[in-house]
């Protein structure tokens, strides 16, 4: 069993894999209705991400991408399943199976740096066997790394503060964050 300072982590494990659910329609976590104007104003915050043609996609499919020189942002107003152990985020829907992989960091142009950063796999298609979650939570998830230039006040501020203020303030900072670490060393007990 691996011992991980959870609770600095948001429930992250270096080793196994948590599942966590975002739902933003059917009941919330106390099992109370998800009044259908919150649903609405989260699909209007979320629809803020992206512009131009990717917010037409994300409107007609439900999720779409937004692809800069300097960032990536893919934004779903779907129903998600995310494995934290591998970094999988499950989308269902009736479309056949597609596969889109980011890595989560806000310097896309330098490509010896996003080698550090780990993956984001993002599966959107029709499944039959989601995996199981542990916890379910009724508001956008934001999967971001800590990788690059770790330790540089700098560079911290600037490629992973800041982008993700920037972002999240789009969405009225009502978000769960989900940190991917990459070398994350744990004992095992």
């Amino acid at each position: 069993m691996a011992a991980c300072p959870t609770g600095q982590m948001h429930g992250l494990e270096a080793k196994g894999s948590r599942c966590y659910e975002t739902i933003f329609t059917g009941t919330d976590i106390s099992n109370n209705t998800v009044d259908q104007q919150e649903h609405d104003s989260i699909k209007f915050l979320l629809s803020r991400v992206v512009t131009g043609e990717d917010r037409k996609k994300l409107q007609a499919t439900g999720f779409a991408c937004h692809k800069t020189t300097y960032s990536v942002h893919c934004v779903t107003d779907q129903p998600v399943r995310i494995e934290t152990g591998t970094m999988t985020v499950h989308i269902p829907s009736d479309q056949p199976v597609q596969e889109t992989v980011v890595r989560p960091y806000a310097r896309q142009e330098d490509r010896n740096l996003l080698k550090n950063v780990s993956p984001v796999k993002i599966l959107q298609g029709n499944y039959t066997m989601l995996p199981a979650c542990q916890y379910i939570h009724d508001v956008p998830a934001v999967t971001f790394s800590s990788s690059g230039f770790v330790g540089n006040v700098f560079h911290e501020f600037n490629e992973i503060i800041i982008p993700l203020f920037i972002t999240t303030r789009h969405l009225r900072s009502r978000v769960q964050f989900i940190l991917g670490l990459q070398g994350l060393i744990c004992k095992e007990i």
